[in-house]
């Protein structure tokens, strides 16, 4: 499950305080927090609500998609990424 945080909230602070990770391990599924970067929004915002952020080859559609899934799936227990 892809979650994501609000603006001005970190990944950890949400994680730590939505009841996500009890689901998760209650109900056996993956978590994946991506954190977005200040460089991309001040505010932490992702940025989907503009045309210009989504639009494929942008800076944040581009970290969305790639810079934290490996992460995400580095953890034990959880499947290797694939090409």
């Amino acid at each position: 499950m892809v979650v994501l945080h609000g603006c001005t909230q970190s990944a950890d602070d949400y994680l730590a305080h939505s009841g996500w990770r009890e689901l998760a391990d209650r109900d056996g599924f993956v978590l994946v927090l991506p954190q977005q970067k200040i460089a991309n929004n001040l505010n932490r915002c992702f940025n989907w609500f503009e045309e210009n952020d989504i639009r494929r080859g942008s800076v944040d559609a581009a970290d969305r998609r790639t810079a934290w899934i490996p992460r995400g799936y580095s953890s034990p227990g959880c499947p290797p990424v694939g090409p």
